[in-house]
């Protein structure tokens, strides 16, 4: 199949973007930047230099295309915060405008990368078939704008019949993530010889997968096909912040501090994965954390 992806020069979009090459796909990348690292199997004329806030562009980029998996966002929470009106730009006038490009040139689905922590926002975390808002909860405009994301993706296969599939993401980590994950920052701490901070407690979870895991789960949704349908991307674990810092430290060693706790922080509910998928996370935090480790060690933090 043709397969576009937004977000595609990412960390998780260029891992998703290796794997669909090796399913044999062949596979475009819409986003801002071009790739910082090269990826497998892709060829630079196949990149389309954009943004999801040009709907013209996003027109022109998905004109021929079977499938757009829509990784681009602004998934920075802190930086989320700063800028509500960006977060909505990018998060909700972003996915309005790619669903827009994909209903005018009949793209045959949608994947839509969405999160976990769309759970903070349900009365019943458990059930995803639909969104039931809790406003009661306290909430973050990140999740806020994926959950306005999902129900977008739900309207224009309601309104206009373009299929689609949520995909709600767990925290995921590995080689050549982002900055703002807090698996790099206690990572590149210990190796330039900083401390792990830990805000607050350290008993805050997160459902953290390791990156191929998460790629494999989005393969088995793609493969499966059936559209209007959410699934949970998720671990079935939970790991606190401490255990992560505790681990690097039996691993690499390294110093734990702890700070004051964030004013806005997420309370994170308990999912299971969509075991409907044949999927689930295979990879442990240990597993995972020791080739993080060590592709680090090998490319330099500042890759």
């Amino acid at each position: 199949m043709k397969i576009l992806v937004t977000g595609g020069s990412g960390f998780i979009g260029g891992h998703l973007v290796e794997r669909l090459i090796k399913e044999g796909h062949d596979v475009y990348i819409f986003d801002i930047d071009y790739p910082k690292y090269p990826l497998e199997g892709f060829k630079n004329t196949n990149f389309i230099l954009g943004s999801t806030l040009m709907l013209g562009e996003l027109i022109r980029a998905t004109k021929g295309m079977d499938v757009v998996f829509h990784l681009a966002a602004m998934a920075n929470t802190s930086l989320c915060a700063e800028s509500f009106s960006n977060a909505v730009r990018f998060n909700c006038v972003g996915t309005a405008h790619t669903l827009e490009a994909c209903k005018e040139n009949d793209v045959r689905l949608v994947v839509n990368a969405s999160s976990s922590l769309v759970s903070e926002k349900l009365f019943s975390p458990k059930e995803i078939g639909a969104p039931l808002i809790n406003l009661n909860e306290d909430g973050h405009i990140y999740s806020t704008t994926k959950l306005c994301s999902e129900m977008i993706c739900k309207d224009f296969f309601n309104m206009y019949q373009l299929p689609y599939i949520n995909l709600r993401f767990g925290i995921c980590y590995g080689p050549r993530m982002t900055p703002g994950v807090l698996v790099y920052k206690f990572i590149t701490n210990v190796l330039e010889g900083r401390p792990m901070k830990i805000e607050g407690t350290g008993r805050q979870w997160r459902p953290y997968m390791y990156i191929t895991d998460l790629i494999e789960g989005c393969i088995q949704a793609l493969n499966r096909g059936v559209p209007d349908l959410t699934y949970n991307l998720v671990p079935n674990w939970k790991t606190s912040v401490y255990e992560v810092a505790l681990i690097i430290q039996e691993l690499i060693g390294g110093e734990i501090e702890y700070t004051q706790g964030r004013k806005v922080d997420f309370r994170c509910k308990e999912l299971i994965p969509s075991y409907e998928l044949e999927w689930i996370p295979k990879i442990s935090i240990v597993e995972g954390l020791m080739p993080t480790i060590d592709w680090y060690q090998e490319q330099g933090v500042g890759y």
